[in-house]
């Protein structure tokens, strides 16, 4: 047998050790299986506070889209429907800078930071269209209505004082705080997979780590060498 070989052997022989290892310690598996997703379903259900969303949407377009309805009414182009879109795409991000939700901190008492209402808050268009969907989420119910309420109220005002162009309206007011599902199940399998992977890396680093030779096979796999004989017990 040429050394390719016996190392192959030998690789094939760790590996069914490896599986031997996990089938004989599938009991301590299980049970930090078990224990990692009991823990996460306890956690997730008893002890994670609601948290609660609102959410509202404005309208924004450029205002040639308006002519249609002047003394000179003219067809809205394709062009005017991008430039719309683009320009949604600038006011998100206008409505997520400091100095904006500075102003809305200030509007709901400084009661949050720029920055955690940032964390609580996403703009995004709606399919890709002209209509913004703000949403917040916390963790009190009048908070989060209030923020939403804040944000579309200055939102107008701020946009139009940068972009003349633009027009934008209020299509939705803040809806009434709705409590947001807990993540129970997604939480569960993370801590059974979490207890998985524990106790299979337990399993591998004490093989790994585990110098105590039981059998002449143990000798020549781990020195390379023949076992010429063995002395009885």
């Amino acid at each position: 047998m040429n050394e390719n070989e016996r190392i192959a052997e030998a690789e094939g022989l760790d590996l069914i050790e490896l599986i031997r290892s996990l089938w004989l310690n599938k009991v301590l598996i299980i049970i930090l299986v078990l224990i990692g997703a009991a823990g996460m379903f306890v956690k997730t259900k008893y002890f994670t506070k609601d948290m609660y969303s609102s959410n509202g949407i404005l309208y924004v377009s450029n205002k040639n889209e308006q002519l249609q309805q002047s003394d000179k009414p003219r067809n809205i182009t394709a062009s005017d429907i991008d430039s719309s879109r683009q320009l949604s795409v600038t006011y998100m991000e206008i409505l997520q800078t400091r100095d904006f939700l500075d102003e809305v901190a200030n509007d709901c008492g400084n009661k949050y930071t720029w920055g955690q209402i940032a964390n609580m808050t996403t703009i995004a268009s709606v399919n890709e269209t002209e209509l913004l969907l703000i949403s917040v989420k916390s963790e009190n119910k009048d908070d989060t209505q209030m923020i939403v309420k804040s944000i579309l109220q200055k939102a107008p005002e701020k946009l139009q004082s940068i972009f003349e162009s633009g027009e934008v309206k209020l299509v939705n007011s803040a809806t009434a705080p709705q409590t947001i599902a807990k993540p129970v199940t997604k939480n569960t399998i993370i801590g059974a997979l979490a207890g998985l992977i524990l106790g299979v890396l337990y399993v591998v680093l004490r093989n790994f780590f585990d110098t105590k030779v039981r059998s002449a096979e143990d000798v020549a796999k781990r020195y390379n060498v023949s076992v010429l004989g063995e002395l009885a017990d």
